[in-house]
């Protein structure tokens, strides 16, 4: 599938996976829109980044904090969900290093809302949309961690193997409807949020036995979902062994 021209929304687009997924997909010839906290880095930072190489190519920002429920009840007043859209990255996430019984209430509630109930919330945007339009891909990233949890990041793996559920689920309401909902759950990648959410020593066993990952990595997996027309419901784990040690 030619992406030049396709409408793409990336949540966490500011930094990142979520920028270099924006760039990816800007290359293509996407016009892409960031939804992310920081309006400042994504329009100092993230936006120039962006490739415009393409007739009419236009891409724009929104500030949008993904982690307050009253923000995402007025998602549907952005102008960017008036327009067609054709892709729809989840890609917004965040974690910490803390056993669960050292977790308050309220992190618990900012790490689901921000990793699960943005992208259901978004999914649900998109998806009226796309049925209108009988095409799109709706692509969440999950996390590795969702195949094979380490200790420390029990609320964040929950809303990972979640998003699965999301996935699949989604991929049989919108089965036939020219829809694709997929994922891919991404291994250790240092500067990111998984790689955060280890500690040291783990990190550096990973790193010694071969299992850490490039952004383009996990990028290209997005773009290979884009290119594909059969597969629905799918999830790709790209993790370079770590689930199957």
């Amino acid at each position: 599938m030619s992406l030049i021209g396709k409408k793409a929304i990336v949540t966490g687009g500011s930094r990142g996976l979520g920028l270099n997924i924006a760039k990816k997909l800007s290359k293509l010839g996407c016009n892409v829109a960031l939804l992310a906290r920081s309006e400042d880095v994504m329009r100092k930072e993230a936006l120039p980044q962006l490739t415009t190489k393409f007739d009419g190519q236009k891409h724009n920002c929104y500030k949008v904090d993904l982690s307050d429920r009253n923000e995402l009840s007025q998602l549907h007043q952005l102008s960017v969900f008036k327009e067609k859209i054709d892709i729809l990255i989840n890609c917004a996430g965040i974690t910490h290093n803390k056993l669960l019984i050292q977790t308050d209430p309220d992190e618990i509630d900012n790490i689901i809302t921000t990793n699960l109930t943005s992208s259901i919330v978004l999914s649900k945007l998109v998806a009226r949309k796309m049925l209108s339009q009988k095409s799109g891909h709706i692509i969440s990233i999950s996390s590795a961690l969702a195949k094979k949890p380490i200790s420390g990041t029990v609320v964040y793996t929950a809303t990972k193997q979640a998003l699965i559920g999301l996935t699949k689920s989604l991929a049989v309401e919108l089965g036939g409807k020219g829809i694709q909902c997929n994922a891919v759950l991404p291994g250790f990648l240092k500067d990111t949020l998984i790689g955060q959410s280890v500690n040291e020593s783990l990190f550096k066993e990973l790193l010694t036995n071969g299992h850490k990952l490039q952004l383009d990595d996990i990028s290209d997996a997005v773009v290979f979902l884009l290119n594909d027309k059969t597969m629905t419901g799918q999830c790709l784990t790209l993790d370079k062994g770590f689930s199957l040690i």
